[in-house]
């Protein structure tokens, strides 16, 4: 496919904004002037933009905490490198689901909206060769005939091909205080929920936990789960507030942000390999975990002064970012966060092998909020953090073992739910705010730019 550079002093074509810096830029060049090359390519396929406009949403600051800072809910909005070299935009609002796919300078290309089909909104995942998107709805009734988790399988096209569906799972209500994230390896699509359970008889509640599975895309049926009220031997954790999972070379890596069994951010490496179910409601499927982060306080206090934001695999380590009061026994769960990431080397998993990496100092007296991070894979051995103070955002470059490798930069902008991707060299990631979206961009020297003058 053909590409046409764009430079960025062409503004008939794009309005570019140079944003504040608050860091001096590398090799005595400002950051009040514009790169020598362009930011993204344009690419060219025999289409041109749309008039229509994009479709309005409000997301910024959607990857904070939700009741009271607790737990963190499904992640709502989408954006990633597309098969055309653009970008594509996958949100859920409302009832629906909003696709629109952009060129490189991000011009609005295409727009299409599918149905709910279910009422409750899991999420979506890019794979290699397909689609998915996750709906789900309650059962309080607690039958095992009950569909409770639907996931579909669409092409690149958006094409549906087919669903595989859980029934029961012991499950009332799917996605409750949590997330659902998703990893791939061949045709298994490991997903990572959470679920409020049927009712417990020993005290009549219905608690909440961790909800593990595998999809085969190749017949599209579930291949196996973990949805029983287990241990942390096969990666089980109640309450789990927020959850992660990766594959990284035949390994699924998953992490959990729990209060009570275990009360910590605890991180699982599954014995089975990729490939393979992993999942299942019995003892055969085993783990390695450990408590990354040890929360104080009472086990099942839902206060717990923490925050995840992201997992990502390094070619050493295993990179977590989120933020954190100081865990000690007379912490205030209310009280001052502070920015951390930690690195857990592949070939020490564990405690021992984990090193924990402060980004900021801020004491209780500073009363600063800051968002759970964001942070982007670039290469193996390079990392973009992001997170928000305020109505900034910071960011800053890290090596592969979470170290900071440049100054805290700043911008003027928002973070959302919607991860930033690695596109062509730079980190581009949307927010609304009651808008069409605004798309923002950091490149490879730290420099931060709006790339449309969409007004929120």
């Amino acid at each position: 496919m053909k590409k046409m550079c764009l430079s960025l002093l062409a503004g008939f074509i794009m309005t570019l904004i140079l944003l504040p810096k608050t860091a001096v830029a590398a090799e005595g060049r400002s950051f009040g002037q514009a790169p020598e090359r362009p930011l993204i390519e344009q690419v060219t396929a025999g289409e041109t933009a749309l008039t229509a406009s994009p479709v309005h949403s409000s997301n910024a600051n959607g990857n904070y905490y939700t009741s009271g800072h607790r737990w963190q809910t499904p992640v709502d909005s989408y954006f990633y490198a597309n098969e055309g070299g653009g970008l594509t935009r996958v949100e859920h609002i409302g009832n629906r689901v909003v696709i629109e796919d952009y060129d490189g300078t991000c011009n609005l290309l295409a727009q299409t909206e599918l149905a709910m089909e279910l009422p409750l909104w899991g999420g979506f995942y890019a794979g290699n060769t397909s689609n998915f998107l996750v709906f789900g709805q309650q059962n309080q009734e607690e039958s095992n005939q009950r569909e409770v988790i639907r996931v579909v399988k669409y092409s690149k096209n958006w094409e549906r091909q087919g669903a595989a569906s859980l029934y029961g799972a012991n499950t009332t209500i799917p996605f409750e205080a949590g997330s659902l994230r998703m990893a791939e390896y061949g045709n298994m699509l490991y997903i990572r929920t959470c679920h409020e359970m049927y009712t417990k008889k020993e005290d009549g509640l219905n608690h909440q936990a961790n909800l593990s599975f595998t999809v085969d895309t190749s017949k599209m049926s579930i291949a196996g789960q973990t949805s029983a009220v287990m241990n942390e031997d096969v990666g089980y954790s109640s309450h789990s507030f927020n959850q992660f999972i990766l594959v990284d070379k035949q390994r699924v890596i998953a992490l959990d942000h729990g209060d009570a069994y275990p009360r910590s951010i605890a991180m699982f490496r599954y014995h089975q390999k990729a490939g393979g179910r992993v999942f299942s409601n019995t003892f055969d499927e085993n783990c390695d975990w450990f408590s990354l982060l040890p929360i104080q306080g009472e086990t099942g206090d839902n206060d717990t002064g923490v925050a995840i934001g992201a997992m990502e695999a390094s070619a050493t380590a295993y990179l977590v970012a989120g933020n954190s009061i100081p865990q000690y026994a007379t912490s205030n769960y209310y009280g001052q966060r502070n920015i951390f990431v930690s690195s857990t080397a592949k070939n020490r998993f564990g405690k021992n092998g984990t090193t924990m990496h402060w980004i900021t100092n801020y004491t209780d007296t500073d009363k600063v909020t800051l968002s759970p991070p964001h942070l982007v894979k670039i290469f193996d051995h390079r990392f973009l953090l992001l997170f928000s103070e305020g109505k900034e955002v910071k960011y800053a470059f890290l090596d592969g073992e979470g170290n900071m490798t440049s100054p805290m930069y700043s911008m003027e902008a928002y973070l959302s739910d919607c991860k930033p991707v690695a596109y062509q060299g730079v980190v581009v990631w949307y927010y609304t705010r009651n808008s069409e979206p605004v798309f923002c961009v950091i490149d490879s020297e730290g420099n931060g730019f709006k790339l449309n003058a969409y007004k929120p």
